[in-house]
């Protein structure tokens, strides 16, 4: 994916990019389970969560399972 001037004007302006969806549901699956297993290793921290809230932070989650930072490159 490449991002047009726009879209580069408007990240450096607002810090954020909304990009829509970029996993498809068998990428979101997995993710769910990998990220379950590093929080049941203890890992990472069990997120708090809001009822009907599905957004999940975590950052260099991708330095305790490789996999995640598949999902973010473009080799």
């Amino acid at each position: 994916m490449r991002l047009a001037a726009a879209q580069i004007e408007a990240f450096q302006r607002d810090g954020v990019l909304p990009l829509g969806r970029v996993l498809d549901d068998a990428q979101v699956h997995q993710a769910r389970q990998r990220l379950e297993k590093l929080i049941d290793q203890g890992k990472l921290d069990k997120p708090q969560s809001q009822p009907g809230r599905h957004t999940l932070r975590r950052l260099n989650v991708s330095q305790f399972d490789p996999w995640f930072g598949t999902l973010v490159r473009c080799d």
